[in-house]
C-alpha cells in the first residue's frame, strides 16, 4: 500500500498572474505536471489554441479582447486524454495603473 500520489495534468501556477484592462494580448504560461502534446488551456471554459513546450510547461495566446473589463478569469487545462480539467487558477485583469494618454510633467 502507500504509493505515490499521481496526479493528472496537475496547474501549479500561471504567469502572469495578471494583466491590466484594456492592454495588448500577451502569451500566458501556465506551469504544472503531466500535460501531454494534446493539452489545452481553457479561458472561462473556453479553449484556446495551446503550444506545449514539455510535460511542465504550456503557453497559449491571450488576445486584448479577453482584456477589456477588470476583473477575473478562469484558468485550467485539460489533457487530450480526458474530459476533466485541472484544478482552477484565477487570472486578475486590474484597472490601468496610469493613463498614459495624459502629458508627463517634470521640472
Amino acid at each position: 500500500m502507500g504509493g505515490r500520489f499521481r496526479c493528472f495534468a496537475c496547474q501549479a501556477l500561471i504567469t502572469p498572474p495578471f494583466a491590466e484592462a484594456g492592454q495588448a494580448g500577451s502569451i500566458l504560461t501556465v506551469i504544472g505536471a503531466d500535460f501531454d502534446p494534446g493539452s489545452a488551456v481553457l479561458w472561462d471554459g473556453n479553449l484556446r489554441s495551446t503550444t506545449f513546450i514539455n510535460s511542465t510547461q504550456l503557453q497559449t495566446s491571450i488576445p486584448n479582447t479577453d482584456l477589456v473589463n477588470i476583473g477575473q478569469a478562469t484558468i485550467r487545462v485539460r489533457n487530450s486524454a480526458s474530459t476533466s480539467s485541472t484544478s482552477a487558477r484565477t487570472f486578475q485583469i486590474l484597472a490601468q495603473v496610469y493613463d498614459s494618454t495624459l502629458p508627463i510633467i517634470t521640472k
